[in-house]
């Protein structure tokens, strides 16, 4: 994994909103895991991810730590998807040590 600074990330973000790339968003939390396919929107620092009609995650990512990567390098918390259908993999975190990733998906999802 590499680290990116919140700078880089942010210009990765942006691209993935200009392109209405599809990505995979799985957050784990004390209240189960939100494993979902959906498409980026918000600005610069607030995140919003959804599917248009179901779900909607949204959050400001200010202070967070960013580590990009090939899916073959995904966390354990990953790796259960079906990793060679991914291009990339970004993972955020949290001061609090709360974190997410995002997975670029290959293609339409299936």
């Amino acid at each position: 994994m590499t680290d990116l600074s919140e700078q880089d990330a942010l210009l990765l973000l942006k691209k993935w909103r200009e392109s209405g790339s599809v990505l995979r968003i799985i957050s784990p939390s004390a209240a189960g895991t939100l494993n979902a396919i959906g498409v980026l929107g918000g600005k610069d620092e607030r995140l919003v991810l959804g599917d248009g009609s179901n779900w909607r995650f949204d959050t400001l990512i200010d202070g967070a730590t960013f580590r990009l990567s090939g899916p073959e390098e995904a966390p354990a918390s990953v790796k259960a998807a079906s990793l060679d259908k991914y291009e990339c993999l970004l993972e955020v975190t949290f001061p609090t040590g709360e974190s997410f990733a995002l997975l670029e998906i290959k293609g339409p999802p299936q």
